[in-house]
């Protein structure tokens, strides 16, 4: 459950949300916001010394939290360094001569 904390709320689309104390229940979680940026800020390694977590066990760190920042930022729409989706994107170029045959038998 723990691993699994990281909130998402499309309103407000620059922030994630994370425990700040051990959670009991979903019901009971007490969740404070922090900046879509620091979300995977190490890449899921282990923090530096002498930083401190943003979130309580360093869910902010996980291999999850790394593939649900991947996750967000393609349903935003930003760059995210990886393929595109399939589907997001068809740029075929017909050419204006061939587009208005197309058109024609369609």
């Amino acid at each position: 459950m723990l691993r699994k904390s990281i909130v998402f709320n499309p309103r407000t689309p620059d922030v994630f949300y994370c425990p700040v104390h051990k959670p009991k229940s979903f019901d009971d979680m007490l969740v404070k916001s922090r900046p879509l940026s620091k979300l995977c800020e190490y890449k899921g390694r282990p923090l530096p010394p002498g930083h401190q977590s943003d979130c309580y066990g360093d869910v902010d760190e996980t291999e999850f939290a790394c593939a649900e920042k991947h996750r967000i930022l393609v349903r935003l729409g930003r760059n995210v360094g990886r393929l595109s989706p399939p589907g997001l994107d068809n740029s075929i170029d017909l050419g204006p001569h061939l587009a208005r045959s197309l058109h024609m038998w369609l």
